[in-house]
């Protein structure tokens, strides 16, 4: 085999839960980075080129994953809120646990898992957190409440035992809340500066950077599972961040730089250890979208 052959072999990934609002972007960037993409949702979509499987049935999932390098691992029930949190569990344990099984009986090297920053307790759960420091790093501890937020750190776990077992590369991408220029206009401008709005550590990533960094995360250099937040530079708060921790969050420490708006979760591991560096803020939209005046 050339190496011109090889190099393409080991640029085949699948995107699951491709059609999905993380998925879709996810799916775009491999593309645009050069990769051969397969998208696979339970829902298809012929205009992404997603097609629709249900990756639940592990027969299924080992056929559509057989040839995949690396696996991006999007699927999933992507809150608590609006499921039963009977469904929320068994539906994303047992697409966790199909995503490993068939990328361990297939040609994957890597898997990359779409987990969250609601490991750490926020947003959804029902018990204020004992964060340890601001901004969040990857020293703060994993302290899930909600249902959600368990199955993302029993997915890290999970992907934690496959790397173990295989000597295969894994990396958990910890993100907060995703958003188009669309959504942030629709969902985060009205509620910006909501003193409620503590819960999501005004902590956002546009879309696409999300996407980016499940790139970036495939083409890195890097050794065993790397559990990483990755968010946008900036907080989706008008109002410096400082001065959002003084009121909402008094009690916890902060230990990084904190000033103007820069956000409350540090994304410099990420920064270090994949190369990822967010390319999209909200101070770049338009105005129409940002709502601030010219």
């Amino acid at each position: 085999m050339s190496e011109s052959e090889t190099t393409k072999d080991q640029r085949n990934v699948v995107v699951t839960g491709a059609a999905g609002h993380l998925g879709r972007n996810v799916l775009a960037a491999f593309i645009e980075a050069g990769w051969n993409a397969q998208g696979l949702d339970i829902v298809g979509d012929a205009d992404l080129g997603v097609e629709a499987v249900d990756l639940r049935d592990l027969d299924v999932a080992r056929r559509h994953l057989a040839n995949a390098s690396v696996v991006a691992h999007c699927a999933a029930l992507p809150r608590p809120v609006g499921y039963e949190a009977s469904d929320v569990f068994s539906t994303n344990m047992a697409l966790m646990y199909a995503a490993i099984a068939a990328a361990e009986d297939g040609c994957a090297t890597r898997i990359i898992y779409a987990s969250s920053y609601s490991i750490i307790g926020l947003p959804f759960a029902p018990n204020r957190p004992k964060l340890t420091a601001l901004p969040i790093t990857e020293d703060e501890k994993a302290a899930p409440q909600d249902v959600y937020a368990t199955t993302k750190w029993l997915g890290e776990e999970m992907l934690d035992a496959y790397v173990r077992r295989t000597g295969n590369t894994g990396v958990s991408l910890r993100l907060p809340w995703i958003h188009t220029p669309e959504s942030f206009a629709k969902e985060v401008v009205p509620i910006r500066d909501d003193p409620d709005s503590h819960i999501h550590l005004w902590a956002w990533i546009d879309a696409r950077d999300a996407g980016r960094a499940f790139v970036a995360a495939a083409e890195a250099d890097i050794e065993g599972h790397l559990r990483l937040f990755v968010s946008a530079d900036n907080s989706f708060a008008t109002r410096p961040s400082a001065d959002l921790v003084a009121e909402s969050w008094p009690e916890v420490p902060v230990t990084g730089d904190l000033s103007g708006g820069k956000s409350l979760i540090d994304a410099s591991r990420a920064r270090e250890m994949i190369g990822f560096v967010p390319a999209y803020n909200w101070s770049d939209y338009p105005n129409s979208i940002t709502g601030e005046k010219s």
